[in-house]
């Protein structure tokens, strides 16, 4: 008999922000970071939280996320992006670095510094494209940096990386296929 999943926000909100453990029946559902799990198997995408300024290039990188089997959060300044980051604590997050409010390094270094966004990896994207502004990215916490324009593939394989690396990818994906068909 297979579980009837049901999409509730509120308690998955809960779910997640308690990380409850519930036994139903003889299925066992987890919520840990945005993932629900049951006996095993995934039953939600991993999260991505895009904040980024330009609505086109927004809509384009969410597009294509979302078509490729992730569930993206968007924030258009640094002070929505911090609001959604707390509240979804989301998988791993894209950040441009000129934002209207506040900035994508001052927002880097305040998601580094509360305990609650410190462990999701960051990845900046913009039109900086500077050694020095490369460094400054990393020495703000960021993981990973990708400049304007890129290729909507590669910044897939590196998300894909990043959350494999920070052991948030979904459980039973692997990686080593598509890497080599590449």
């Amino acid at each position: 008999m297979l579980p009837i999943v049901l999409w509730i926000p509120s308690f998955f909100e809960f779910c997640n922000k308690n990380k409850i453990l519930r036994e139903s029946y003889k299925y066992l559902v987890i919520a840990y970071r945005g993932y629900f799990f049951n006996s095993g198997n995934l039953l939600m995408k991993p999260c991505i939280l895009l904040i980024e300024d330009d609505q086109d290039m927004r809509d384009l990188v969410a597009g294509h996320l979302e078509h490729t089997g992730f569930d993206v959060q968007k924030a258009e300044d640094g002070i929505k992006g911090q609001a959604l980051a707390l509240q979804y604590a989301p998988d791993l997050i894209l950040l441009d670095l000129m934002l209207p409010k506040v900035d994508g390094l001052t927002l880097c270094q305040r998601l580094r510094r509360d305990e609650r966004t410190a462990g999701i990896p960051i990845l900046m994207i913009t039109a900086l494209g500077g050694i020095k502004d490369k460094v400054t990215g990393f020495n703000s916490g960021a993981d990973d940096y990708i400049t304007k324009p890129f290729d909507l593939e590669e910044l897939q394989v590196r998300i894909k990386a990043l959350l494999r690396r920070t052991n948030r990818a979904p459980l039973g994906s692997s990686n080593q296929q598509e890497i080599l068909n590449y």
